[in-house]
């Protein structure tokens, strides 16, 4: 208790001195505290927040110096590959249709894909999605593309579509 009513007279004669800097210091043999510029040879500093006492922010310092490069980041999918996949003829009737399929190499899996025709006209896109083929070697998970096309309209005659397949190799696979 004679501590702290040692501290507090301290605290408020700080606050009440001049505008020179002073610390606490506590006599080592009889525990009296006092107001010092410097603390003598017998005497401790005492800290001021281990009673709870806190003083404003500081300034904020110099901001440092920037840190060395850091090392290059990995390659999410390392090489992009573009497959085209094999002619798929629509056939010479005015109502045909065709499943044009393009497959990832090995090892790879399907990022995207599309069906490409040489005529927007009378062409329609029934379906456009990845798909597993489950050739042996192949990666788990989607590693192909399929499409449906039909023509339906017009004259018929013959021509080709094609599928196409974005490909990467993938550490891990996540999805329906």
């Amino acid at each position: 208790m004679n501590r702290l009513l040692a501290v507090v007279a301290a605290l408020a004669a700080i606050s009440a001195g001049a505008t020179h800097a002073a610390i606490l210091c506590q006599k080592k043999g009889s525990g009296v505290v006092v107001v010092r510029s410097v603390c003598k040879k017998k005497e401790l500093p005492l800290d001021l927040a281990q009673f709870g006492a806190q003083g404003p922010a500081g300034v904020p310092g110099v901001p440092g110096l920037p840190g060395p490069p850091g090392q290059p980041g990995a390659n999410a999918f390392g090489t992009v590959t573009y497959v085209k996949g094999p002619d798929t003829n629509m056939g010479a009737s005015q109502y045909s249709t065709a499943q044009p399929q393009a497959l990832c190499p090995l090892g790879q899996v399907a990022l995207g894909g599309g069906v490409e025709t040489p005529s927007e006209y009378y062409v329609e896109v029934g379906w456009s999605h990845p798909f597993a083929s489950n050739r042996p070697g192949s990666a788990p998970g989607p590693d192909g593309w399929t499409t449906g096309v039909s023509y339906s309209r017009g004259v018929g005659y013959s021509y080709n579509v094609n599928a196409w397949v974005v490909c990467a190799p993938a550490g891990q696979i996540t999805g329906p």
